[in-house]
């Protein structure tokens, strides 16, 4: 007798009613997806302040079989970035993740299946900081208040030690408010880090100190070894690294900051930003 070979047809679904199937297609598996949480892991406190290279955390049914996140921006396809989505095990759920990329633009997000397979946009949105404004330095030896706007100082757990070792005061202003170095001398600290996002240290000429401005919005516009003028911007205000919102992070030392390059003692800064904050008024340290 000849065998009579059977055909293996495609994984189907079944229908309600029984008896007809219907084939899963990459549109309906998009069709199915709903983004209903977008949360920051790293690299920024919040989706409404996010930043290139941060990793955002995306929550919904169905988002496992997505392959990329589409970052929409406006309207039309013009501004459309994409990104590979990462799926991994932590213990029975399944955590969803994709990086920003550097040419983002806000606004809302899909996730990608295949190619023309998209899901609907999400109705929240990721913001993306503005261009960093750039001055032109002050003229002048200082020393400088380093926040160029409006601000304010903070307090309780933003204050120096704060009940939780903080070693700095905080002062909050809009994010992208550009920065300046209060006092000149050389850079011997400039990079990113996983609590104070974006930062630089600068060590003063002619003084037994050091400046820390940390949560920078973009890395700092000078390098270590660089030397930087009172007055010259390095930097804007932001929320990068671990930050409740926008604010500069200031430290003071006495000596060499964290030991580097020497012995150092962090004291209190709020007093000094105090009297810094007469702009062009010389202040010292005591």
């Amino acid at each position: 007798m000849m065998a009579v070979c059977a055909l293996v047809a495609p994984a189907a679904h079944a229908a309600d009613g029984g008896g007809a199937t219907v084939v899963a297609t990459p549109k309906m598996d998009a069709n199915s997806m709903v983004v209903r949480k977008i949360t920051c892991l790293n690299g920024c406190s919040s989706i409404t302040y996010a930043q290139p290279g941060a990793t955002l955390r995306f929550q919904g049914p169905r988002l496992t079989k997505g392959k990329r996140v589409v970052y929409l921006g406006a309207a039309g396809p013009a501004d459309d970035v994409l990104a590979k989505l990462t799926v991994k095990k932590s213990g029975s759920s399944k955590v969803i993740t994709a990086v920003v990329p550097k040419r983002a633009a806000s606004g809302p997000v899909a996730i990608e299946v295949a190619a023309g397979a998209r899901s609907p946009a999400s109705a929240l949105s990721v913001t993306l900081p503005p261009p960093p404004q750039i001055i032109a330095a002050i003229e002048g030896n200082g020393p400088f208040f380093p926040i160029r706007g409006k601000y304010k100082f903070g307090t309780g757990a933003a204050a120096f030690g704060g009940g939780r070792g903080h070693e700095g005061q905080d002062v909050f202003a809009d994010c992208g408010t550009p920065l300046v170095a209060a006092e000149g001398g050389k850079v011997v600290m400039q990079s990113f880090q996983a609590r104070a996002g974006n930062y630089i240290v600068i060590q003063v000429d002619g003084a037994d100190r050091a400046e820390a401005y940390m949560h920078l919005a973009q890395p700092a516009m000078f390098k270590e070894g660089d030397t930087v003028a009172a007055g010259a911007q390095v930097g804007n205000v932001g929320d990068t690294g671990r930050a409740d919102g926008c604010h500069l992070h200031f430290e003071l030392w006495i000596g060499h900051w964290q030991g580097v390059g020497g012995a150092g003692n962090v004291i209190d800064p709020l007093p000094t930003l105090k009297s810094w904050s007469k702009l062009g008024v010389p202040a010292s340290v005591k």
